[in-house]
């Protein structure tokens, strides 16, 4: 209301409404009622498999990306005689890429925090509401 600079022309004989035009988008869980969220649950645990899914085929491709170059160095290494570099490239390469790929697929990303999160607060309302999760 401080920016509202009132020379005494104007003149509010009722209600004063400012319509912002913002819409909310979507519902906090804490509003929505029992059904929805019971309907929510199941919603947010697909997402979180379809995300760990996602990762997986990604982590896959590089996997398979890493194993092919481990190979291919090693057979050129193997056929210029040097078969103790051979041991190294594929013992060290080997462990980098095991270490890379369960770090990078076991770490959640910010989505999956996200949902687990949405999750747990849902397992709260309905625990409080005394609503038992099928």
């Amino acid at each position: 209301m401080r920016d509202f600079k009132n020379g005494g022309d104007m003149q509010v004989g009722g209600d004063l409404i400012i319509a912002d035009h913002s819409e909310t988008v979507g519902k906090l869980l804490r509003n929505c009622t029992n059904e929805e969220l019971l309907e929510e649950y199941p919603y947010r645990i697909e997402n979180l498999r379809q995300e760990r899914n996602r990762k997986l085929k990604v982590v896959e491709k590089i996997i398979c990306f890493a194993v092919f170059l481990f190979i291919a160095s090693s057979v050129w290494a193997y056929l210029n005689g040097k078969s103790d570099l051979v041991s190294a490239i594929l013992g060290i390469g080997s462990m980098v890429v095991t270490c890379a790929s369960v770090n990078g697929f076991t770490k959640p990303n910010e989505f999956e925090v996200r949902e687990k999160h949405a999750l747990d607060e849902i397992k709260m309302i309905l625990k409080s509401r005394r609503v038992k999760l099928p």
